[in-house]
């Protein structure tokens, strides 16, 4: 049946639903390019919070839609305890794989972290976050003067940063999983 992605995709007003990604034959299209809802995922499952019985219903109805759940070979989820369970349970025969907004998230965590407690030591530093955290190539000219400034201090926070920056660049840079896996290798070694 092709490739099978589990995802949370924003649905209308906040609610949240689960698409399923299968490549049609017929078409060559994805359901997430023909904008084909297989799971909505409502505001009263959103309050319920990552469970993995959200995984159970996904994949009854993946099975309700003529998929054979148990054929999913890849799921590709957030880092969740309890999705990784749900699919363990529910998908059993499926890689996880972390998407990639997903593992920023983490490293930004841990680069903010650091920062705050820059911050305890030399308030100065205060209104600073927001560089350390995004992109930089979304920086304003003020920010990048900033950063320009900041980096010169030899700061823990900037250390973390070229890590952050590194795994970005990898993420851009490789275009297939036998690519990633050395780069991922030589990153976190």
């Amino acid at each position: 049946m092709g490739h099978r992605r589990r995802d949370e995709c924003v649905a209308n007003r906040g609610n949240r639903c689960l698409v399923d990604s299968v490549t049609l034959a017929a078409t060559g299209k994805t359901d997430e390019e023909t904008g084909k809802m297989v799971f909505y995922l409502d505001r009263n499952r959103l309050r319920e919070g990552r469970k993995a019985r959200v995984v159970a219903q996904f994949s009854d109805a993946l099975e309700a839609h003529g998929a054979c759940a148990g054929n999913s070979c890849a799921v590709c989820t957030d880092m969740s305890a309890s999705y990784q369970a749900g699919v363990c349970e529910h998908l059993p025969w499926a890689a996880i794989t972390f998407d990639e907004f997903h593992a920023i998230q983490l490293v930004n965590r841990a680069v903010d972290a650091v920062r705050r407690q820059e911050v305890k030591r030399a308030p100065e530093r205060r209104r600073t976050r927001y560089i350390w955290l995004q992109d930089k190539h979304a920086w304003s000219n003020r920010q990048k003067a900033r950063f320009a400034e900041l980096k010169r201090r030899n700061l823990k926070t900037h250390r973390g940063f070229r890590i952050q920056e590194t795994l970005r660049e990898l993420f851009l840079s490789a275009q297939s999983a036998a690519q990633a896996e050395p780069l991922l290798d030589r990153w976190s070694g």
